[in-house]
């Protein structure tokens, strides 16, 4: 299904869920990490099923779900560009269709997919550089030169292009096996759900993106080009998760993105709304008033004497302190003095941890 809003065509297909549902196995303690830290709702039915899938999967089973889905390298992000590049040629791309064109790859191009993620390399990566790779004699140096990785990381591109024939039958057997034990008997009932949600939520999951684009995945989203369309995939099995694909315009979110871009939208407004309490704060006397407050009310001549500062100046300081509600004023008699509101302060650090995950 394909909904297109102004530059935004949102989409679904049974080819992309099968690869992020591996992606959710693999990685779902990761997803749970963000789910419990911004509060957020997991689908029942979709928790018990990953628990379930775990349990059936032997141990060579979740050796390769571990390899080709869990790691730091993140082989499979490349597949699903090559998903998007098939559908532009294939009008109802189903996931046989799918993996039978896995199978007919030629070696370098299958290895260029899969190696694309992790690419860093100053020239752009195509199946010949990849044919010279395999003939080269210099393989660890032209992984060590090409791909940001950690040295496991290095490694297992090492073991990928050296043994390419073996990886690349040992990928496509384990995507046909899980497709057919585990995916297929739910794939009809997940594009239904997905579809019906789409066609329910379309404003929702636009503005939802767009925020996207803005504040969360901004570095990445900063390479996409706005005037042109932007195809989005919306994922059952993602959820919460929000994955861009610079180069082809392409970016993978989760049905329930929009739940996570609202809590994300609102720490940062929260945060935004304490810009003044910052302000007040960068100051190197304002920050000693303040110490000197943690210890007690104080009267304004007492600050000044403490400070080695005149009235007036105190005077400016409190003005900036009170504006922000970090102090307010108590009266004692005909006597003014300031009092530190802790309570305040405690807000505006609880916000801060919010936001930034701390």
């Amino acid at each position: 299904m394909k909904i297109n809003t102004s530059n935004i065509i949102l989409h679904t297909n049974s080819s992309y869920e099968l690869l992020i549902s591996l992606i959710r196995l693999a990685k779902n303690d990761e997803l749970q990490k963000l789910i419990r830290e911004f509060n957020l709702n997991s689908k029942k039915e979709i928790h018990d099923w990953v628990k379930n899938t775990l349990n059936s999967f032997n141990d060579n089973e979740k050796e390769l779900l571990n390899y080709y889905f869990g790691t730091e390298c993140l082989f499979s992000l490349g597949l699903i560009e090559y998903i998007n590049s098939i559908e532009f040629r294939e009008n109802d791309l189903n996931i046989d269709r799918f993996i039978n064109g896995l199978k007919s790859l030629e070696l370098n191009h299958f290895l260029y997919y899969l190696l694309k993620s992790n690419y860093v390399g100053q020239k752009p990566l195509s199946p010949g550089f990849i044919n010279n790779w395999i003939n080269n004699g210099n393989l660890f140096e032209i992984i060590d030169s090409n791909f940001n990785l950690d040295d496991k990381g290095k490694w297992m591109v090492y073991k990928t292009i050296s043994r390419a024939s073996t990886t690349k039958k040992e990928f496509v057997d384990f995507l046909f096996n899980y497709y057919h034990k585990h995916f297929k008997s739910r794939e009809e009932v997940v594009l239904k759900t997905i579809n019906n949600y789409i066609n329910e939520h379309i404003e929702e999951l636009i503005n939802s993106v767009n925020q996207g684009m803005k504040y969360i995945f901004t570095e990445k989203s900063n390479l996409l080009n706005t005037d042109r369309e932007i195809k989005v995939i919306v994922s059952y099995f993602g959820e919460y998760i929000d994955i861009i694909f610079p180069s082809s315009q392409l970016i993978i979110v989760g049905y329930k993105f929009p739940e996570y871009a609202s809590k994300v939208m609102r720490g940062k407004k929260n945060l935004e709304e304490q810009a003044h309490v910052f302000k007040a704060l960068g100051d190197k006397t304002r920050l000693l008033m303040l110490q000197h407050l943690s210890q007690g009310p104080s009267y304004m001549t007492e600050l000044g004497e403490k400070l080695n500062i005149s009235n007036p100046t105190v005077n400016y300081h409190l003005k900036k302190f009170i504006n922000s509600g970090l102090i307010r004023i108590d009266k004692e008699g005909n006597r003014i003095y300031y009092k530190l509101c802790k309570d305040r302060i405690k807000q505006v650090i609880d916000i801060l941890k919010e936001t930034l995950g701390l």
